[in-house]
């Protein structure tokens, strides 16, 4: 679904937008320099890290420099969970695989993160919480 999905991508450094036709091979072919100046055409002379992908979704402003993190966004615009939950009678699914193993930890006694404070003995499914 994403490779069909028009992007933009926007190079940080040099203000510039284009759109690709799709994110994979864009992304893809800007690995080393020397394909970055022949897509662009013209010298490359700025990082290939500092390069933006943006959704084409009316009204989403966010831009992402990993092509992971925007396919993870992009799901939020389409609904899209494809990790479920392996837990027996849990029907939950998730657009990510670390917030289904963030759940999948609820189902069990196990509780790894310990709370930092002096003196107390608190415990958490979850190092955020």
């Amino acid at each position: 679904m994403l490779g069909q999905c028009l992007c933009l991508l926007t190079l940080v450094a040099l203000g510039t937008t284009f759109t690709p036709t799709t994110v994979e091979r864009v992304v893809s072919s800007l690995t080393s320099r020397v394909i970055l100046e022949q897509f662009l055409g013209y010298k490359a002379v700025f990082p290939v890290y500092r390069l933006r992908i943006r959704a084409n979704f009316e009204g989403c402003t966010k831009a992402f420099s990993r092509l992971e993190n925007l396919k993870i966004h992009q799901r939020s615009h389409t609904g899209e969970r494809p990790y479920s939950c392996t837990y027996t009678g849990c029907t939950k699914a998730f657009s990510n695989s670390s917030d289904r193993a963030k759940h999948q930890r609820t189902h069990f006694d196990t509780k790894p993160y310990a709370c930092q404070v002096e003196g107390c003995s608190k415990r958490y499914t979850d190092h955020i919480s």
